[in-house]
């Protein structure tokens, strides 16, 4: 894999990028609007094609001036963004003349690196608070008391488009916007007033405007700059990235039908699975927990590597602890104490005061070991304070030292408290017994409750139906067993998903972009197949591990989806005796490989 690299070839392409602060600014400066739509039934909707040719709809025309005329639009932001309010503004100047009075002038971006932007003349902060926003309150008077105490939202955008000029995506957009479900034309101008409070003037919220939009706001001022940065088009049908989007979105149809079927299939094999005297808990059950996986999966029954697992000897000792202190009464008559004490070894003295518990017998044996176990654990987390103190000496190095025991601590406090917080008011219940002889039976490798079929009495009445997350969280452990289980046996790491991405998603991890910027030919005939926006078929074998954030680790192969494309004999040509380009960008797929040692043959084959 190559380095991550942040800035080079962004620049370097040439594309002019719109990137993420379209995106950024379009959640900050679209306006929730709740009554407009009913407050404009006098304004005449009109120039319907100039605004249905760019994927947009139910615009209200409010203002016309001499070079542009005004629309209101409450628009999709993105699939599931819900409808925010914008201003599109559709200019009819000709090519040359500029569609805002505006001074170009070079400019750092912002990374500190040379080049160029446009600051807006003051007369057009005059025009838009004297004209444009005027008759926009005229139109939408709940525009007048904006920022709205509710929200805060302070800012109008504007949204600006040559009048019967349509132009390309430029690959930042379709990366960055249109991949992630931005359905209207790449703006030309992306033009954000904001004011505080309504008492206050408007003002531009972005001081300098960059024609590529590298992290301010977009502004190709004039036709002419557009077609020198962009392709020109004769409609949004044309457009590349229209036409590369139906691939993605087939793809995506598909794959989400695959999983709904595969998710279906397992709820109801979950289902037909559940058996009398077990106790069955919902995800939102468990979701009152914090960093609570390891005892709700000995709970379900599910001891795969579990109890060799700090977490466990954490999580078993405060099993026993905890119901002693909250549940004594429930501890059977044939109870036994366990007490280990720490001693000062000079002076015989007993350190700890809070290590006494009454327990199960069945337990004994199996508190004393895990006890330990943590013990050991919580030494482990420390050891580097631990030792730090013992080098030191002295005050400070006690304190030092008391710091690692804190932090080796911590978590078995954390794992205390939530199993205390399990068994408060539960005490005698399914769902404790439950817990308790699976906890027990993981401690001394015996099969689980629901593996032995003994039946846990009034398991019924506690018991809850599958969530989808359940299904979901038990697809996900299953994928995960099984990939364990493939590696360890030498099979590799079996397919585990798979996305499709335009190629600039995905550069910077499979090409060497320090060979590609060396090069000019290479460069170009890179950015030419870039333009032409062909998918990707990006294949992730595992899962290896799932992160508690949510994220998953994977080993990742990409292939191009189902045909090399044009251009690629071009850009391979150019290549030679450089290796730029990763392997996969060398071959074609029409799905990913079943394992990644495949993947890896494959690949390397073509390499050879």
């Amino acid at each position: 894999m190559t380095p991550k690299k942040e800035n080079g070839l962004k620049r370097g392409l040439g594309a002019f990028f719109f990137t993420g602060a379209f995106l950024v600014s379009v959640i900050w400066v679209a306006i929730w609007f709740a009554g407009a739509q009913a407050a404009a039934q006098s304004p005449a909707q009109s120039s319907a094609s100039e605004i249905n040719s760019r994927n947009l709809s139910g615009a209200v025309s409010f203002f016309k001036d001499a070079r542009a005329e005004y629309f209101h639009i409450v628009m999709e932001f993105r699939k599931g963004g819900g409808l925010k309010s914008n201003v599109i503004a559709i200019y009819d100047v000709p090519d040359g003349e500029q569609f805002m009075a505006a001074d170009y002038f070079p400019a750092t971006d912002g990374y500190g690196r040379p080049g160029s932007a446009y600051r807006l003349h003051p007369e057009e902060t005059d025009y838009f608070n004297e004209k444009i926003f005027p008759a926009l309150v005229a139109a939408f008077p709940a525009y007048r008391d904006i920022p709205a105490p509710q929200t805060g939202a302070g800012d109008i955008q504007i949204l600006g488009y040559a009048k019967g000029r349509h132009f390309e995506d430029t690959d930042g957009f379709f990366k960055t916007a249109r991949k992630n479900g931005y359905v209207p034309e790449q703006p030309l101008i992306q033009m954000v007033w904001r004011r505080n409070s309504p008492s206050e003037k408007f003002r531009p919220f972005y001081e300098v405007m960059e024609r590529d939009g590298w992290d301010r706001a977009t502004f190709w001022n004039s036709v002419g700059e557009a077609k020198a940065a962009r392709t020109e088009i004769g409609a949004m049908s044309e457009s590349k990235g229209e036409r590369a989007l139906e691939v993605y979105r087939q793809h995506e149809a598909e794959k989400k039908a695959r999983q709904e079927r595969t998710l279906a299939d397992l709820r109801r094999k979950m289902e037909a699975a559940r058996r009398p005297g077990v106790v069955y808990k919902s995800g939102k059950f468990w979701s009152g927990f914090d960093d609570f996986e390891t005892p709700r999966r000995v709970f379900e029954g599910d001891f795969y590597g579990v109890n060799t697992t700090y977490a466990f000897a954490s999580y078993f000792a405060a099993y026993v602890e905890e119901f002693y202190k909250n549940c004594e009464s429930a501890v059977p008559s044939t109870k036994v104490p366990y007490d280990r004490p720490l001693v000062d070894e000079e002076t015989g003295e007993r350190i700890t005061i809070e290590s006494y518990v009454e327990m199960d017998p069945r337990f004994y044996k199996a508190y004393a070991r895990y006890e330990r176990r943590r013990t050991a654990g919580q030494m482990a987390d420390g050891l580097g304070d631990i030792a730090d103190g013992m080098a030191k000496g002295g005050e400070a190095g006690v304190e030092t030292m008391i710091k690692g025991l804190a932090q080796g601590a911590a978590a078995a406090l954390n794992h205390g408290n939530q199993m205390a917080a399990f068994l408060r008011g539960r005490c005698k219940s399914a769902t404790v017994r439950q817990m308790g002889e699976n906890m027990l039976r993981a401690a001394k490798g015996q099969p689980s409750v629901q593996a032995s079929g003994s039946p846990i009495e009034g398991a019924a009445a506690e018991s809850q139906p599958y969530s989808q997350e359940d299904i979901r969280r038990a697809w996900k452990l299953g994928l995960l067993k099984n990939a364990l289980a493939s590696n360890r046996r030498g099979d590799g790491w079996p397919y585990y998903t798979e996305r499709l991405y335009p190629l600039m998603r995905i550069y910077s991890d499979h090409v060497d972009l320090d060979r590609l910027m060396a090069n000019s030919a290479l460069h170009q005939a890179f950015n030419d197949l870039a333009l032409t926006k062909p998918p990707v078929l990006h294949c992730y074998y595992g899962p290896m591990a799932f992160e508690k954030d949510g994220g998953v680790k994977a080993e990742q192969y990409v292939f191009w989806y189902k045909a090399k494309p044009d251009g690629l004999a071009a850009l391979l040509a150019a290549d030679e005796g450089i290796g730029a380009l990763g392997a996969g960008l060398h071959l074609s797929a029409e799905s990913c490989p079943d394992t990644d040692i495949e993947a890896r043959r494959i690949t390397s084959a073509a390499n050879q």
